[in-house]
């Protein structure tokens, strides 16, 4: 009896040190620490394989490592283990995708491609409220080819169940949609439905995208109220000061306002991002604008300067032979 007793209370122990192992690589993965988070976990699985909370948090920790072949295993273990289970099959697709990205591989694309959209279809029909399965999904049927399994009507259907789960992401999908087939009239139309369900921290980049389609439509004047309203809403979002000063360079319109922001985009070069236009080209932008306002002497020392930052701005040292 005694011996019997012992066991029990060394079975719930040792249930005690998992379930803690599981809550610690969770918290872990949570933290950023995807190393520590796995080694704690594969304790788990070591004694306990079909734990699902360990066998997730692991694989979810393999994706941010990029190991994808193991995370997929991970989530293929998860998919047999749990077959009903909508999100184990979203994620499992996920780690498809993620190899699917990283390779250059003709042949493995397109089997990668083929088991992405296998398991988002499957996590989508298990859970037809599982929003982003359905954002996944929907992405996938606008970037793959026909050959694929890509349709955008198919997307756009997806959109549309969409409304009642995430308006935003809705939305957000039609945009993209219509931007792949060139429909920049519905772009624009989407855009402003997507500012009208926007809070006003949301609003500044979507500004700045409008404004850009806008230019991109040679429709100036909106251009010019939408980068205005971005930059209201933000003043330190520094690409829409450039793309209203690149706006005047288009339109030949409100140029000293133009030569303004762009000073000031040059002025905050320290804090730009990497994705931001380089100081070389919004030097050689400004002094087209000064040109174009009759100042050829600053136009030209703006394109030296361009030439300056960057000797292989082609784009300046154009402009400014042009001026000699």
């Amino acid at each position: 009896m005694k011996s019997l007793y012992c066991n029990i209370i060394f079975v719930l122990f040792s249930f005690q040190i998992v379930a803690q192992n599981v809550t610690d690589g969770k918290l872990l993965f949570e933290q950023g620490k995807y190393t520590e988070a796995l080694q704690t976990l594969e304790l788990v699985i070591k004694s306990m394989p079909n734990d699902s909370l360990a066998l997730f948090y692991s694989g979810r920790s393999l994706l941010a490592l990029n190991k994808y072949e193991e995370a997929i295993e991970q989530f293929k273990i998860l998919t047999r283990l749990y077959p009903d289970h909508a999100d184990f099959n979203y994620w499992c697709g996920v780690a498809y995708r993620y190899k699917l990205t990283s390779t250059n591989n003709f042949l493995e694309k397109s089997i990668l491609a083929s088991k992405t959209k296998q398991y988002y279809e499957k996590a989508v029909q298990l859970d037809p409220k599982h929003k982003d399965a359905k954002i996944a999904l929907a992405n996938y049927y606008i970037n793959a080819p026909a050959i694929a399994g890509g349709s955008k009507n198919k997307a756009l259907k997806l959109a549309e169940e969409l409304e009642s789960l995430d308006i935003k992401s809705a939305h957000e999908l039609r945009i993209s949609i219509y931007q792949s087939n060139q429909e920049y009239d519905l772009v624009i139309s989407e855009y402003n439905k997507l500012l009208s369900v926007l809070n006003d921290n949301e609003k500044p980049d979507i500004y700045y995208n409008l404004g850009f389609m806008y230019q991109a439509n040679k429709q100036y004047d909106e251009a010019f109220a939408a980068f205005t309203q971005a930059i209201q809403l933000n003043e330190k979002l520094y690409k829409a000061y450039y793309q209203y000063a690149r706006t005047g360079i288009f339109s030949q319109q409100n140029i000293d306002q133009a030569i303004h922001y762009m000073q000031f985009y040059l002025q905050n070069a320290e804090n730009l991002s990497a994705n931001d236009v380089k100081p070389s080209d919004a030097w050689w932008r400004l002094g087209m604008l000064y040109e174009l306002k009759g100042d050829i002497i600053t136009a030209k020392n703006s394109f030296e300067k361009a030439l300056e930052l960057n000797p292989n701005n082609e784009n300046a040292r154009k402009s400014l032979q042009a001026l000699k």
